[in-house]
């Protein structure tokens, strides 16, 4: 990653460098360890804080938890599979409200279906509570599950809903604090 500064002091442009991106994430590593007390908290409270709006929306911790692996499996099955060609917000946001629709797009998944077992793996949560609260996030309508097709989000949900009107601005202005954060320690040192 390369930072170039605008006549603005507010604004960045981050771009890919060309050439060595070892050295770049080792730079990147660098300044995160030498202003360590600067980024941690914020990216702490913006950790807590999301893991509040997903419990809000969620209904528990546990189900917030398990929510969260099957919003990242329908994320990665519903877009990054599909090679979009748009990477755009609106575009991800059309494709997730659309979901799995065609049976290339189901046949696609099929071999990345999400399991109670991989759900169990991923969050450490027990096999047989996972188990029982994908059946209740089923009955509540903010998943789906068949043998089929694996546990899906169900994008017409109040879940999905809430996590889009509300946790993903949230989300979008945190990453925007320590991007901005970080662009002016780049910023200082190019300097």
């Amino acid at each position: 990653m390369f930072v170039h500064s605008i006549a603005n002091k507010e604004r960045y442009i981050i771009t890919k460098a060309l050439g060595n991106l070892n050295l770049k994430k080792e730079q990147i590593k660098q300044i995160l360890t030498e202003n360590f007390v600067e980024f941690w908290p914020i990216y702490l409270l913006s950790e807590i804080n999301r893991f509040r709006k997903m419990t809000e929306a969620a209904g528990s911790p546990t189900d917030a938890h398990i929510m969260q692996v099957v919003a990242w499996s329908y994320l990665l099955t519903t877009t990054l599979d599909q090679n979009m060609e748009e990477k755009d917000f609106q575009s991800v946001l059309s494709a997730w409200n659309i979901g799995l629709q065609t049976k290339q797009d189901k046949k696609n998944a099929l071999g990345k279906r999400l399991t109670v077992s991989s759900i169990a793996h991923q969050t450490s949560i027990a096999f047989e509570t996972v188990r029982r609260r994908v059946a209740k996030l089923e009955e509540k309508g903010f998943i789906t599950n068949s043998r089929a097709h694996g546990i899906l989000l169900n994008p017409e949900s109040e879940f999905n809903k809430e996590i889009l009107q509300e946790l993903h601005p949230m989300e979008q202005k945190s990453i925007v604090n320590l991007f901005h954060l970080f662009c002016g320690y780049m910023n200082e040192q190019a300097r």
